[in-house]
């Protein structure tokens, strides 16, 4: 994993780095290029956040037509629709289907360190997620309106911590 992204939405929350397009862009890419120097064949990026996908895919692009190495952006069909203009056929990008299409939509908004993250990082890395204290977290029920708060630093309405760092 790589921690470091473009957070402009989340940098109001303590710890959230908001780094630059073309600082990402060039780590990124320095890191495909590392991977192909030590003879990797495929790179896939996984990315919940909007601001990072475009950035992501500039940087497959980029990899694809200059190195060695098929790298591509996984993406869930349900984050493309009306985005990017698409189509599926793109080499730096795979689309994939998603459980979340087959579900109603809710009215409640799922963000930062919501269900998807908070599963996503179970799943993946679960030494770092404490599910005895996710079960405990009462969901914050925010509508679109009211998602606006956690943007401003002067209220504070910071998450509890789910993650372990030793």
């Amino acid at each position: 994993p790589i921690f470091w992204a473009i957070n402009t939405h989340n940098k109001n929350y303590p710890g959230t780095f908001n780094i630059r397009p073309e600082i990402v862009k060039g780590l990124y890419l320095d890191a495909v290029t590392n991977l192909n120097n030590w003879g990797f064949k495929n790179v896939y990026f996984g990315s919940w956040h909007g601001l990072n996908e475009k950035t992501i895919m500039e940087v497959c692009k980029e990899a694809n037509s200059s190195l060695e190495i098929r790298a591509a952006l996984i993406l869930p069909v349900h984050r493309v629709r009306g985005r990017y203009g698409l189509t599926g056929k793109e080499e730096y990008v795979i689309i994939v289907n998603s459980s979340e299409v087959e579900k109603p939509p809710s009215k409640y908004l799922n963000f930062h360190a919501g269900s998807s993250e908070v599963s996503y990082m179970a799943a993946f890395f679960p030494d770092v997620v404490d599910l005895d204290l996710v079960k405990t977290l009462k969901p914050t029920n925010l509508t679109g309106p009211e998602f606006g708060k956690f943007y401003f630093p002067s209220i504070d309405h910071r998450p509890h911590a789910i993650l372990h760092i030793d």
